[in-house]
C-alpha cells in the first residue's frame, strides 16, 4: 500500500495540492473570526473606566492620609500639657487658677497717616473734637420718645397660651 499514493492520477494529486492551501485558509478565516469575535466582545471600556477610577481613588487615598498625617500631629500636640492649655487659652479663653485674662481689642478702624508718621486710630476719644455743654445738653433734651401706637391687648388666656412655647 505504500505505493497508494503513487497511483494516484494527476488530478487527485492537484486536488490534495489545492485541498492543502484550503486548509489554510480556512484556518485563517477561522482565525480573523476569532480575534474580530473576542475585540467585540471583550469588555475594553470598561477595563479603561476601572484604571480611570483605580487612578482618581488612589489620588483620594493620598490626599486622605497626607490629611490623616496633619491631624496624626495636632493629636501628638494636644496630647501634650503644653498643647491643651494653648488651645484652651486660644479657643476658648481658660487660664490656669490664679491667673487673670486681658483681652487687648484691636482699633476700629485702621490709622491714619500724616507727614510727620501714623496718627492715633480714629475711635480714640481724646482726640474727638471738644463738644460744648450746651450742644450736648440739648441733643439729648431734643430727643423726645415717639408715642407708641396702642394695639389691642391680648387676653390673659392667649397671653398664657403663647408663653408656654413647648406646648407648640
Amino acid at each position: 500500500m505504500a505505493n497508494s499514493s503513487s497511483k494516484k492520477t494527476p488530478a487527485v494529486r492537484r486536488y490534495l495540492e489545492a485541498s492543502g492551501g484550503r486548509k489554510w485558509g480556512v484556518f485563517a478565516a477561522f482565525v480573523v473570526t476569532s480575534v474580530a469575535a473576542a475585540v467585540t466582545w471583550f469588555p475594553l471600556d470598561a477595563v479603561v473606566q476601572q484604571n480611570h477610577n483605580i487612578a482618581g481613588a488612589q489620588a483620594t487615598l493620598k490626599a486622605l492620609k497626607s490629611q490623616d498625617a496633619i491631624l496624626q500631629q495636632q493629636i501628638d500636640h494636644l496630647s501634650t500639657k503644653d498643647g491643651f492649655y494653648q488651645v484652651a487659652r486660644k479657643e476658648y479663653q481658660l487660664v490656669p487658677s490664679g491667673q487673670s485674662l486681658y483681652l487687648i481689642l484691636p482699633p476700629a478702624a485702621a490709622p491714619a497717616e500724616s507727614n510727620g508718621g501714623p496718627l492715633p486710630y480714629p475711635g480714640d476719644p481724646g482726640y474727638q473734637p471738644v463738644v460744648s455743654p450746651s450742644a450736648g445738653s440739648t441733643s439729648v433734651a431734643s430727643a423726645t420718645p415717639k408715642p407708641v401706637a396702642k394695639s389691642a391687648q391680648p387676653g390673659l388666656f392667649s397671653r398664657l397660651v403663647s408663653s408656654l412655647e413647648f406646648w407648640k
